[in-house]
């Protein structure tokens, strides 16, 4: 009865936990969100505290080397894809004022298209009407939506740093809720879920920025009418697992049509050069450059597949977008507790002395090759070598007296000693 009412409370826990999660969904977002960019800033922190910068130091370095990168990226961008926007706007009002006074003398299908649009003496007042108030309120939405998106953006940024100062302090709180002899396996299965969470972020940030790059070059190349723009869609297009090829290829094919109608260009001269080279610069980034970053092969498909539709089903395009690492972590965290656990298996004996004499002596040499270890560390590792010291007269094998050796006979005799034996067996 007292193990049912235990399972009973477990599960009502559980789902309790769950339903305040939704309910919290937002904050719950923004929190892996920054767990996520914490992950994968610290390589570059570490690496820089190695170098024998002070923690907090090496972590403003990294932020300003991230956010000059990111800032350089978008004062660059910023002014081509503003001119190019409105470049847009003018070819889009140009190619629809062309298929309304020229494709109602054209074949059938001009005929048809023309002849279901919009007289443009109709267009103002749909626009002004109910149904344009419904879309700019619409466009509005989306665009505080995409302010509070940033916001949180620069908010979860900033927790990041939160993190990556306090991640000593962060393990305790949350192990401290665990027995004492779970902790240092779910320490080792935290620390291997948030490296290989950061070494996806990091792969698809440098992907998506290296496609950016490729697709301008290409499309300026090309002589497309908006480079930055289309670029600019297919590097966030790339961060979309599996359909990103076929969203910028669409892209690249909605934003040619106004080149083709106004009779500038063809589809064969412009369109299909751009969609071929669009599809190629993905997939190369997909199949070559991909494994050697961090290979999405080594994790089960379904399941991403349906992490990521729920995502996107609760938290839209953000969730889409964090669908990939938080189907990711899931299955590391599978795949690390069953290695765990095999492991443990395997090692059911205890660790001889001469195995922790030989992990102490890696442990101090990688001490020493540090400029400025930490002086817990250095304290921590004398007090093992202390300890191992104490232990070795103990755990050396003292030789066998003759009284030591105590054997239970079928016939219920008990042989005490050598002696003993060798009288009972005639020996």
């Amino acid at each position: 009865m007292q193990r049912l009412a235990l399972n009973t409370a477990a599960a009502l826990a559980v789902l309790a936990v769950l339903y305040l999660a939704w309910q919290l969904l937002g904050a719950v977002l923004l929190f892996l969100l920054s767990l996520g960019l914490a992950a994968a800033l610290r390589p570059m922190t570490g690496s820089l505290a190695r170098r024998g910068f002070p923690r907090i130091l090496a972590l403003i370095v990294a932020y300003l080397l991230v956010s000059a990168a990111v800032t350089l990226v978008a004062v660059a961008a910023a002014g081509p894809l503003v001119t190019q926007v409105q470049k847009l706007a003018r070819d889009a009002d140009d190619a629809y004022h062309t298929v309304i006074t020229d494709w109602p003398e054209g074949d059938r299908v001009q005929r048809a298209i023309a002849s279901r649009l919009p007289r443009p003496e109709d267009l103002y007042p749909a626009l002004t009407g109910a149904e344009g108030t419904a879309l700019m309120q619409k466009f509005l939405g989306a665009t505080f939506g995409l302010f509070g998106l940033l916001v949180d953006l620069v908010i979860a940024v900033f927790l990041s740093a939160y993190w990556l100062i306090d991640r000593v302090h962060f393990e305790r709180l949350w192990l401290s809720l665990l027995r004492v002899e779970r902790r240092a396996p779910m320490r080792e299965l935290w620390r291997a879920v948030e490296r290989e969470v950061g070494a996806y972020i990091r792969s698809e940030l440098v992907q998506s920025f290296a496609a950016g790059v490729l697709l301008w070059l290409g499309y300026w190349f090309l002589g497309q009418r908006y480079p930055v723009l289309l670029a600019l869609i297919g590097a966030v297009a790339w961060l979309v697992p599996w359909i990103g090829v076929l969203i910028a290829v669409a892209a690249v094919s909605a934003l040619s049509a106004p080149d083709i109608l106004l009779g500038e260009g063809t589809a064969l001269g412009t369109l299909l050069p751009a969609a071929l080279y669009t599809a190629v610069v993905l997939l190369f980034l997909e199949r070559v450059v991909e494994p050697r970053l961090f290979d999405r092969r080594r994790y089960n498909s379904l399941i991403t597949a349906m992490v990521i539709i729920g995502m996107a089903e609760v938290a839209g395009f953000f969730g889409l977008l964090l669908g990939p690492p938080l189907a990711a972590a899931l299955q590391i965290v599978g795949h690390e507790w069953m290695r765990m656990r095999l492991a443990a298996a395997a090692s059911s004996e205890p660790p001889s002395l001469e195995s922790l004499r030989e992990r102490l002596e890696q442990l101090q040499a990688e001490l020493n090759r540090r400029k400025s270890p930490a002086p817990e560390l250095v304290s921590v590792v004398s007090r093992l070598a202390a300890l191992v010291e104490e232990a070795g007269p103990m755990a050396e094998p003292s030789p066998m007296s003759e009284m030591e050796l105590t054997t239970d006979g079928a016939d219920g005799h008990g042989y005490r000693s050598a002696s003993d034996i060798s009288e009972r067996t005639g020996a």
